[in-house]
């Protein structure tokens, strides 16, 4: 490759925090040479194919099929189940100076080879950082040309996927030691969250920190790597000991993580985060009430500058009221000019073609998110660490232990007391969602662990069926009125004595009537498939159904969602 293939031009970015005189608070970014850039992608393309498979930890930055919001929900929903559990642990959010210019090209190749990768493959790696040169441009003038002997260049196509191989290392380092003790549900347990160099350690007691601490250093010293102490921060949580006393970290309440402020105190880390989001918006709108613009302009700025914002937080983060009524005020104020309203609000979040203006609605467009998470849930190829979590908190509402199968009831507020706000909004928002859902329980444990009451599966005049009192005693699943090796429901005689125990009141006929209803309202093809004791395939056929038209669940994205929620609302203009 020639000097001038190889040839990039570097632009200092101030990152937009620290003092203007550090070079520590600038990012380089390098605008390649296009030959080289298209050879890069080409080897990119052919990389990431191969990543999801190569890539065993919670590392998910550069690798097909894996979200930066799956390592947000996965540490929020850790920090809650340490809470709820009122365990000891530690929270360090680790801060390495530099991460992409550090990295050794000698080491960069060794985790290649030892990935398995070809020594064809690894001989293009070799020519595109062997041959780099640069040239830095600072106020209109060009240095003169340097090589680089060390750090994957920001602006290939490449780097992202190589930074993931390069971290690879640490995290399988971590996650396979055994003196490290990682906090987890059901004893499978998290250690370590990686998004690029943004890695967070989440260990039970000091010993664990100190092991860690020393794979890190132990990392620093192969890669190139810097561990900057003076921006790692800690949370501590339950008792757990003070780490000032051993290492240089500030302990913080609060840490913002992949932008999203996470603290001890859940409630009010999120009410300092959307304080703080909520007033950037207002100054930004404050700026564009200076513009003269037109209301179908206005809803543009409202949709693409100033709601866009807070997508990503909504993912994993629940929304007070408070802020939810505070928007909504905010962006009527800057519609109308402080004036009421000449359209309906519900009429101006339609389609264009519906005599709305297509104004994002924030409740129903969070709804949505909402229901995407329980699509990533219900997918069995997404292997995320916070479905286990969710399952456990899924577990608590009702208190009756049914796990993920809950998301079949369109559940009463009252079952969701004491799980977290983020939880209780998921279920109001699939909830609702289910009127629409049609779905079929392949395997007979699934069917044999359907809810009993408030299903969609199990209709009586097209209405769920619920009774108290049933629900109490513990008679909650289709196989607890079920004989378990035998074919048949079980006798009447069995739910008198259930309720005589409970010392529950109730009338023989009147429990008569209602198990004869139950009866009824179970599909027969349910029945058939436990009757048939053959362990058929576990899984599920879900639907949807909208309008006239029916779509695999499975294929649905967050903007059919939002159609759904906002259509609920949405009311027509009477000309």
């Amino acid at each position: 490759m020639n000097q001038r293939m190889g040839m990039g031009l570097m632009k200092l970015i101030y990152k937009r925090k620290g003092h203007k005189v550090d070079l520590k608070n600038y990012r380089p970014i390098t605008m390649l040479n296009t030959d080289l850039k298209i050879l890069s992608k080409i080897l990119a393309n052919r990389l990431k194919e191969i990543m999801p498979s190569i890539i065993k930890t919670n590392q998910v930055y550069g690798v097909k099929g894996r979200d930066i919001a799956d390592t947000t929900i996965s540490i929020k929903d850790m920090i809650r189940y340490i809470n709820e559990k009122n365990k000891n642990g530690f929270l360090i959010s680790l801060d390495f100076e530099k991460a992409f210019d550090r990295v050794e090209h000698d080491f960069l190749f060794g985790v290649l080879k030892s990935f398995g990768f070809g020594e064809n493959f690894i001989k293009w790696i070799r020519i595109l950082y062997k041959g780099a040169v640069t040239k830095i441009k600072c106020n209109g003038f060009l240095t003169h040309v340097f090589k680089i002997t060390r750090s994957i260049r920001q602006g290939c196509p490449l780097s992202a996927l190589l930074y993931s191989l390069i971290s690879e290392p640490l995290g399988l380092a971590i996650k396979h030691e055994e003196g490290i003790k990682g906090i987890g549900v059901e004893g499978e347990e998290n250690k370590i969250f990686q998004y690029a160099d943004d890695t967070t350690v989440m260990v039970k007691d000091l010993k664990s920190v100190k092991k860690a601490m020393e794979i890190v250093q132990m990392f620093c010293k192969g890669s190139g790597a810097k561990v900057n102490e003076e921006k790692t921060v800690y949370m501590r949580f339950g008792g757990a000991t003070d780490l000032t006393e051993h290492f240089t970290f500030k302990e913080m309440r609060e840490i913002k993580i992949l932008g999203v402020l996470m603290g001890r105190d859940e409630k009010k880390a999120e009410e300092i985060m959307w304080e703080e989001l909520l007033g950037g918006i207002e100054r930004r709108l404050n700026f564009w009430k200076l513009r003269t613009l037109t209301l179908k302009g206005k809803v543009l700025v409202l949709n693409v500058l100033m709601v866009s914002k807070l997508w990503y937080i909504l993912y994993g983060s629940s929304m007070p009221m408070w802020a939810e009524k505070r928007l909504k005020k905010c962006f009527l104020d800057f519609l109308w000019k402080g004036k009421p309203a000449r359209i309906a609000y519900n009429t101006l979040i339609g389609a264009e073609g519906e005599g709305g203006l297509g104004l994002m609605d924030i409740e129903q467009r969070k709804n949505s998110l909402r229901v995407k998470i329980i699509k990533m849930y219900l997918d069995e190829e997404n292997k995320v660490e916070w479905k286990k979590t969710m399952e456990y908190f899924l577990s608590k509402c009702g208190n009756f232990n049914l796990g993920d199968n809950i998301l079949w009831m369109r559940t009463k507020k009252w079952m969701t007391e004491g799980v977290p706000d983020f939880y209780k909004e998921l279920m109001s928002a699939w909830g609702k969602f289910l009127t629409c859902v049609y779905f079929n329980p392949q395997g007979r444990e699934n069917i044999l662990n359907q809810p009993l009451f408030l299903n969609n599966g199990i209709l009586n005049q097209g209405k769920g069926i619920f009774y108290k009192k049933w629900w109490d005693v513990g008679i909650t699943k289709v196989r607890d009125v079920l004989y378990e090796f035998k074919e048949g429901f079980l006798p009447i005689q069995y739910i008198v004595d259930v309720m005589e125990e409970a010392k529950e009141d109730f009338t023989r006929q009147e429990l008569i009537n209602k198990y004869d209803l139950i009866k009824k309202a179970i599909p027969e093809e349910w029945i058939q498939r436990i009757e048939n004791m053959e362990q058929t395939k576990q899984g599920w056929d879900i639907y949807v159904k909208m309008g006239e038209n029916l779509y695999a669940f499975k294929e649905c994205g967050v903007k059919r969602f939002y159609c759904f929620f906002r259509d609920i609302v949405f009311k027509k203009t009477c000309c």
